[in-house]
């Protein structure tokens, strides 16, 4: 299909008048304007779609910082307990020790 549609644009051409440089040179600002156009709007999208991500990405860091700081806390009560319940297990053997002396 590529070739015939070539081939029908150089039918369609040499149909048409010769255009003058100057409408030669305004088709071509008018491409270049229009291809411009869809460059800026494109780098538009691409920014909207980059500060969403960003934002997305902001709120789980967040989280994710806030679950760091729930799960160190539970971390330090949890070693809390841990030293307690070793204390209590040594002094646990030291009265064992004891009574098995005594007897």
């Amino acid at each position: 299909t590529t070739q015939s549609t070539s081939t029908k644009r150089k039918r369609d051409a040499s149909n048409e008048t010769p255009l003058s440089p100057q409408d030669e040179a305004a088709i071509k600002r008018q491409k270049n304007t229009d291809a411009a156009r869809r460059s800026r709007l494109k780098k538009v999208l691409k920014m909207e779609t980059l500060e969403k991500r960003v934002s997305d990405l902001e709120k789980i860091n967040s989280n994710l910082i806030l679950r760091v700081a729930v799960l160190d806390s539970e971390k330090t009560g949890l070693k809390s307990k841990e030293s307690s319940y070793e204390e209590r297990i040594k002094m646990l053997e030291c009265q064992l020790a004891q009574a098995h002396k005594a007897l």
